[in-house]
């Protein structure tokens, strides 16, 4: 086959000769995604590292913006690639263990690494016993796509849906690009339980946010749900319910029947630790750039404000 080459003005001219084919509402939309992507920009942070978690785009600067700057939201670059994993950005579950684990972005990456390995090896240990017990045939899971996703670490929403249930946690993540909050976790949010916060880059890439307190956030998006989309996780609806439902209590709760707890300035401060621990209040903070333990005026404030 003989070379052809193909000069500039013949170029020109071919477009020019087949413009009418050319769909222009595609181009609009290509333009238009271009142009954001140009204006909006957030870079990963590097390991171990942190960062604000600004600039915002206007509807998420809008919800987050105040209470952020008052409550030192950080987020902090996590570990994305593992032995086991090495094609697979694991972030997800990294961001995860950084909130949960105290100090755990202080650890050595070999230590780092061998917690989430062996936590990603825990939950496929146990996957065909949680399938039973979260009754996930109800939502419509095919069981053996479910192991796969598991096995694979296939980041979707069973997977994200079972990592929540699994640690009995609501998972709130702020999308960066798509200027939203969702959740994930099960169909109703109940503020007992521990809330974690991630950011979500464009790719499906996570950082970890931490924060003085993220009461006060829980509590607005509680007044206005509307802030908020689900993740809808049944898979037997036809069309996906997003809506953002607030529960009033909990399994545990319930069990526990848990009476709100009444605290002063008269509690010992080791009184208000343990308190702090059973309602998911974590004890440390950071502030001026340092990690350190909360007062015992934060511990009060918390405590109090988590069982509004």
């Amino acid at each position: 086959m003989a070379n052809i080459n193909l000069t500039l003005d013949a170029l020109c001219k071919f477009i020019e000769d087949n413009k009418n084919k050319i769909n222009k509402k595609n181009i609009s939309y290509l333009e238009k995604l271009s142009n954001e992507e140009a204006e909006y920009k957030i870079n990963y942070v590097d390991t171990n590292k942190k960062a604000t978690i600004f600039p915002l785009k206007a509807r998420l600067d809008n919800i987050l913006h105040s209470i952020a700057k008052k409550n030192n939201f950080v987020r902090y670059g996590v570990l994305s690639i593992v032995k086991s994993f090495p094609e697979t950005d694991i972030s997800f579950v990294s961001s995860i263990i950084a909130l949960l684990i105290e100090n755990f972005i202080k650890f050595k990456e070999a230590e780092q690494q061998e917690i989430i390995e062996t936590f990603m090896r825990k939950i496929y240990k146990d996957v065909k016993e949680k399938y039973k017990e979260f009754n996930y045939n109800k939502l419509g899971w095919v069981s053996k796509e479910f192991y796969s996703h598991i096995k694979e670490f296939v980041i979707g929403r069973d997977t994200m849906r079972y990592i929540a249930d699994y640690l009995n946690i609501n998972i709130l993540i702020i999308e960066l690009f798509d200027d939203n909050i969702k959740y994930i976790g099960r169909e109703t949010f109940v503020k007992y339980r521990k809330s974690l916060i991630l950011i979500k880059h464009k790719e499906e890439h996570y950082e970890p946010v931490f924060c003085d307190t993220n009461s006060e956030l829980i509590n607005k998006l509680i007044d206005t749900p509307m802030f908020v989309e689900k993740i809808d996780c049944n898979f037997n609806n036809k069309t996906e319910d997003n809506k953002f439902n607030v529960g009033n209590d909990d399994l545990e709760v319930k069990e526990e029947k848990m009476e709100k707890v009444i605290v002063t300035e008269e509690n010992s401060f080791a009184d208000l630790k343990d308190i702090g621990k059973r309602l998911g209040i974590k004890l440390t903070h950071i502030k001026n750039g340092k990690q350190g333990m909360k007062t015992k005026s934060d511990l009060i404030k918390e405590i109090m404000d988590v069982q509004i």
